[in-house]
């Protein structure tokens, strides 16, 4: 069981020894019934009518590809960081491959993306 501060530790620490992600579940239905209660206790004087505003601009954008790997490989780094590769065990042998490799890996899909995907995306983006 995991002993770090949290909401229902404080209260249930003792008591029950549920992992927090039950504790998480539980609290999760707890705010649905009080927002479930809160809604039939006070409802809105007056309903409301969701409203299309118009048409949204679907045109595709040229760096979704490459700003999605450097999301996915900014996830990745955090993971690699704070694990025993990273700085929980000392850095290890595979931490600066790894680095160097989502670097490179966005560097490529960056150039990728403004140069070789740049006529695909000519053709579909007006000018």
């Amino acid at each position: 069981m995991f002993r770090h501060t949290r909401f229902l530790g404080f209260v249930f620490d003792d008591v029950v020894d549920i992992h927090f992600i039950h504790l998480y579940a539980i609290l999760f239905f707890i705010e649905i019934g009080i927002m479930l209660l809160i809604g039939r206790m006070k409802p809105l004087p007056v309903p409301r009518i969701f409203k299309a505003k118009g048409k949204l601009d679907l045109e595709p954008w040229r760096y979704v590809l490459p700003v999605s790997i450097l999301l996915a490989s900014c996830v990745i780094a955090m993971y690699v960081i704070f694990s025993p590769i990273g700085l929980v065990g000392g850095i290890s042998f595979w931490f600066w491959p790894i680095m160097f490799t989502l670097i490179g890996v966005n560097i490529v899909s960056w150039i990728t993306a403004s140069k070789l995907l740049s006529h695909w995306y000519s053709k579909t983006l007006p000018s």
